[in-house]
């Protein structure tokens, strides 16, 4: 039997704290009811709070579809090739490129940053310095987070993004959102459009500086051509005031006289210059005569450079780049502001989730209320006990 007597005495002893906490329910009753009450109440005045998601996804490609004509020019986007054949061009506005400039635009948090201060009252009468200002600004910015919704056939292929905040206040957040997307696609939509404006101003850029070449390349022939006649005339003369004073009117018995048409290529040969006199001064200065006489538009008929020099020249003054671009540009939503979307944004299906578990709180105030009353009575009832064996 006094093996046993251990094991009933802790018996009695978790009895007998048992009664304790049994002699103390209302206690214990009373303090969970009234924490349960306050936390009811604390609930019922404290606003919710809420997470609010936006979706965002890329551009499907129906909607890239209306930038065909962009996304088609030459010498706009960087070529493609295939067995050293141009096959097509990358695309100069893509889904993945204008997902990318979203996801910058929220990064950056400019936009973000200036519609919450549009949309916030708070802020139109912000009480503090425009430092004090900014960095509210950049901390209400801050509770705003981006993920990623991975695609579940890839991890490394994204189908959405999700920008997602925690607010007390939904109307206000929703506000925000709704504001941030408008100035996103409305900075993004610029940034394309001075891409392409750069574009364009480079190549006009490159054709007027080829068309000034190719007409300073020209007017260097026609003068080169002149300066040629000229020094032909010249020598003519010599060798006729030679031929004159040799009494040489026509050529000499068994010469053949040199009548080769004078262009670019044979003019300044010396073995025709040699002995010109030779011809006779008739024929020198009947060369002379038709040198001097000779219609000065006929210098693109001598000058064989001319021909390949015009024809550059023409296919430069007919090039009709610029002309595609702005057309593709004015078929593109780009010009549209109201058009114009980088993403596709479902504003309207906007997830608005509540974050606090008002039960679940309750229940665990009320737990904790009914533990440390537990506690408090079995104290109270010990310093008693002490208390009485003391005395």
């Amino acid at each position: 039997m006094s093996a046993n007597h251990p094991i009933d005495s802790d018996e009695i002893d978790l009895l007998e704290l048992f009664g304790i906490v049994w002699r103390g329910r209302w206690i214990i009753a009373s303090t969970s009811l009234l924490v349960a009450l306050a936390t009811f109440i604390f609930l019922s005045l404290a606003p919710p709070n809420y997470l609010l998601t936006l979706r965002v996804k890329p551009l499907e490609s129906q909607a890239i579809g209306e930038y065909a004509k962009l996304n088609n020019i030459p010498d706009l986007s960087t070529p493609i090739y295939q067995g050293g054949e141009i096959i097509g061009f990358e695309e100069v506005i893509s889904s993945e490129k204008l997902m990318n400039a979203v996801i910058e635009n929220f990064r950056l948090a400019t936009d973000l940053q200036q519609a919450i201060e549009e949309s916030d009252s708070d802020f139109e009468e912000f009480e503090g310095s425009a430092e004090d200002k900014r960095l509210a600004l950049a901390d209400a910015a801050d509770q705003f987070s981006i993920k990623t919704v991975a695609n579940e056939f890839s991890d490394k292929e994204a189908i959405a993004y999700e920008i997602s905040t925690e607010t007390k206040q939904a109307d206000l957040t929703q506000k925000v959102f709704r504001r941030y997307v408008k100035l996103a696609s409305q900075n993004i939509r610029l940034r394309e459009l001075a891409k392409i404006a750069g574009i364009k101003k480079s190549a006009s850029a490159k054709l007027v500086y080829e068309k000034k070449n190719l007409e300073a390349e020209i007017n260097n022939s026609k003068q080169t051509y002149f300066a040629s006649v000229k020094g032909r005339i010249a020598i003519l003369r010599e060798h006729a005031q030679i031929a004159r004073a040799l009494n040489l009117a026509d050529p000499s018995q068994n010469l053949t006289i040199n009548t080769l048409a004078l262009t670019d290529e044979n003019m300044d040969r010396e073995s025709e210059t040699e002995n010109l006199y030779r011809n006779g001064y008739r024929a020198l200065e009947a060369e002379i005569n038709l040198l001097q006489n000779r219609d000065k538009s006929m210098w693109k008929v001598f000058m064989s450079s001319y021909a390949q020099l015009d024809a550059k020249l023409r296919e430069l003054n007919s090039n009709n780049y610029i002309k595609l671009l702005n057309d593709a540009l004015a078929a593109s939503p780009l010009t549209d502001v109201d058009q114009f979307k980088p993403a596709d944004f479902e504003l309207d299906n906007l997830l608005i989730e509540p974050k606090t578990n008002k039960p679940l709180i309750m229940i665990m105030a009320t737990l904790l209320a009914a533990m440390l009353a537990s506690l408090f009575v079995l104290i109270g009832h010990f310093i008693r006990a002490r208390s009485i064996s003391e005395i």
